[in-house]
């Protein structure tokens, strides 16, 4: 706007006089998020995941035309940006919040302020255990067939050489080995995975730790077994006729 100036002298003369104080700004519009897939979790809880300023600043010097003399920087609160103090590095370990893009003329030291915000996509859900127990022949029973989460988009199951030997979403457990499994989930516009390792075994051999047969009393012959393991057993004389305790 216009500043208009009156001076006088001592002897009330006087002459006016103008200047132009002009304000300049740089207008930034809404930056687009910036999604990445969950790396670690903190001690909070917090999902956090690995964030690229440098493609950020890149893409928005693009989207919004910022020319290259002026300077774009990252800062954890607004009153941070406007104080230019605790500015992010290039990349960024952090969880789902919102953070502050600066652009600044290098002439004037004019500049804008827009918020920017980060999400991290959780884990694709597995719902499996660390370990499955299968018989040594697992024809003796019906097959124990684990099943990956529905809201998953695609399946890998892998062996224990890295090689995929099944895409669907339900797994039969009929060999004793390690094995893994790979989800895929595309949420906010990526995709992220999630593996899990498990194990597939026998059930642990029982030891025989004392055997006593007591033939003495020839109304009443007593043999009797003490097993160490962590199964439930049954025992016979005939291979024919079991008994469970």
């Amino acid at each position: 706007q216009e500043i208009y100036v009156k001076v006088f002298n001592y002897n009330s003369c006087f002459e006016i006089s103008k200047f132009t104080v002009n304000a300049s700004f740089i207008a930034l519009d809404n930056v687009p998020d910036l999604v990445t897939c969950k790396i670690i979790e903190d001690d909070a809880g917090n999902d956090l995941g690995n964030f690229n300023l440098v493609d950020l600043e890149n893409s928005t010097r693009n989207e919004l035309n910022i020319p290259l003399n002026s300077t774009i920087k990252f800062y954890p609160t607004y009153n941070d940006a406007l104080t230019t103090l605790n500015e992010f590095d290039s990349r960024l370990l952090y969880p789902s919040s919102t953070i502050y893009l600066k652009v600044q003329d290098p002439n004037l030291g004019c500049g804008g302020i827009t918020p920017v915000k980060l999400i991290v996509n959780p884990d694709p859900i597995i719902n499996l255990q660390d370990s499955y127990t299968i018989c040594v022949n697992p024809n003796l029973k019906p097959p124990i067939i684990v099943s990956a989460d529905d809201s998953n988009e695609r399946y890998e199951w892998r062996n224990s050489e890295g090689n995929i030997i099944s895409i669907s979403k339900d797994f039969t457990l009929d060999t004793i080995g390690e094995y893994s499994l790979t989800v895929y989930k595309t949420e906010n516009g990526i995709l992220c995975s999630n593996s899990k390792t498990f194990e597939i075994q026998n059930p642990e051999k029982a030891t025989f730790s004392n055997i006593e047969v007591n033939t003495e009393d020839e109304k009443n012959n007593i043999v009797s077994v003490s097993i160490d393991g962590n199964s439930t057993y049954e025992f016979s004389l005939d291979n024919v006729n079991f008994f469970s305790n």
